[in-house]
Parts: C-alpha cells; sequence; structure tokens
C-alpha cells in the first residue's frame, strides 16, 4: 500500500469510510477527523459530522430557530421553518407562523 491518495471529497477517516455530512455551502469536511470549517447546512446539527437533522420543533443554521405554530402540530421543515399545511388556527401563513392574526 503505498497510501498516496487523500480521501475523495465528501469522505474522511481510515480508508475514507465515513460521509461527511451536510456542509454549510461549499464547505468540505476535514479528511482526518470529519471535521466542519465553516459548519453545518441549514436543518442540521451543528456537531462534528453534521450528520444529524435538527430537532422537531427547530430549524436553520445550527438549530438556532423555533418553529411556529403549525396546523395540527406538525413540525416545521428543518431547513426554512416553513409549515407543510398551513398554520393553526389564530396565526398567519407569513411563512412560518409566527404571528397571531
Amino acid at each position: 500500500m503505498l497510501c498516496q491518495q487523500p480521501c475523495p471529497d465528501g469522505s474522511y477517516g481510515i480508508n475514507c469510510t465515513y460521509d461527511c455530512g451536510n456542509c454549510l455551502g461549499a464547505d468540505i469536511c476535514d479528511k482526518t477527523n470529519g471535521a466542519r470549517h465553516l459548519g453545518c447546512a441549514a436543518g442540521w446539527r451543528s456537531n462534528t459530522t453534521c450528520l444529524q437533522a435538527c430537532p422537531n420543533g427547530s430549524y436553520g443554521i445550527n438549530c438556532a430557530s423555533q418553529c411556529g405554530k403549525c396546523l395540527d402540530g406538525v413540525s416545521c421543515d428543518k431547513r426554512n421553518g416553513a409549515c407543510p399545511g398551513g398554520c393553526a388556527a389564530g396565526w398567519i401563513n407569513d411563512g412560518t407562523c409566527l404571528q397571531r392574526e
């Protein structure tokens, strides 16, 4: 084994067996340990490898934004906060259902 080629973009670790996950923008993870330089894409947690989606009720970069009042208690889109079925009664559909009527 000559070990002269780096891992392809999007993979890391011993024998390049791990997936980099969901990088922010055009960021490519570190080919040794999978660490991010810019962080995770919207909808993904800012852990070492960005493979965990935001928990229900949050969305956006680093899952820092809270979902609005979606119809039937459904969680919002983890990337942009939109309520897939519209807003619960008493809330305005401004895209994220965060304003009362």
